[in-house]
């Protein structure tokens, strides 16, 4: 990381940090997570990162999002309110999270099927979505502005994420 006037002079494309947010409901592993406490855990934080950039979760173009289980990436999206709560099994299907789909996520396999390595994984959420916006990336998309990767979820009981953008 760096300012942006030093990011201007670098020969890679600058990607900037556009909004941030993190929400916690208790203390992580300590008390099993019940779907009523922790449900739409990460709503309130996913508002006030898109209020920083001033966007819609309509106009995220990639999700690197945590996917413990599959489960996860289909309450994600309904926290981040791309559909309502308990309609995200027919949300995704038909390919809407498919790389070529309306809202692709983990181009790279995510931990599901790229890599688990402990709490690594989640800086290389935050990776993808750079070589993304770069157009570096080995299952490049087509043009992608703006990206959101996540960390942790329901089962953690907490959430935290990052929204990039091009500069």
């Amino acid at each position: 990381m760096t300012t942006l006037e030093r990011a201007r002079d670098l020969p890679c494309v600058p990607i900037a940090v556009i909004g941030g947010g993190m929400e916690y409901y208790q203390v992580g592993y300590v008390n099993p997570p019940l779907l009523r406490e922790v449900g739409m855990v990460g709503q309130q934080a996913a508002r006030r990162a898109r209020a920083m950039a001033g966007i819609a979760a309509e106009e995220i173009d990639v999700f690197c999002l945590y996917d413990p289980t599959s489960f996860e990436v289909i309450r994600q999206f309904e926290m981040l309110g791309l559909c309502a709560e308990g309609e995200g099994g027919p949300f995704i299907e038909g390919g809407t999270i498919a790389l070529d789909g309306e809202y692709p996520v983990n181009p790279d396999g995510g931990t599901l099927a790229h890599s688990y390595i402990r709490t690594q994984q989640m800086t290389l959420r935050i990776i993808e979505i750079v070589r993304q916006l770069r157009g570096t990336a080995v299952n490049q998309l087509p043009h992608p502005e703006i990206g959101l990767a996540t960390a942790a979820g329901s089962g953690a009981q907490h959430i935290e994420m990052i929204l990039l953008g091009k500069v």
